[in-house]
């Protein structure tokens, strides 16, 4: 079998040529994805609350979502109209 440098040089030309557009389609999609990707600390949008925290400090005696168990912090999102 016999080798030619022509073939050799259009071997390298399409391994180039295909590491190349990965790279560009990686980036591609890196800058894809922080455009898509929401801000999850931004404050919310109408009448949508945080359940992750005191939601006003007039009712952090009534809440006391620091010390409740996962289940009455579900209780509460529900409570409070979460869907």
């Amino acid at each position: 079998m016999f080798v030619t440098l022509k073939r050799l040089i259009e071997w390298f030309l399409l391994v180039f040529v295909f590491l190349l557009f990965t790279i560009l389609m990686y980036w591609v999609v890196l800058i894809v994805n922080t455009w898509i990707e929401p801000d999850q600390f931004k404050e919310p949008i109408g009448h949508s609350i945080k359940v992750d925290g005191v939601i006003d400090s007039s009712f952090q005696s009534h809440l006391q979502l620091q010390n409740e168990s996962m289940i009455e912090r579900l209780k509460l999102f529900y409570w409070y109209g979460g869907y």
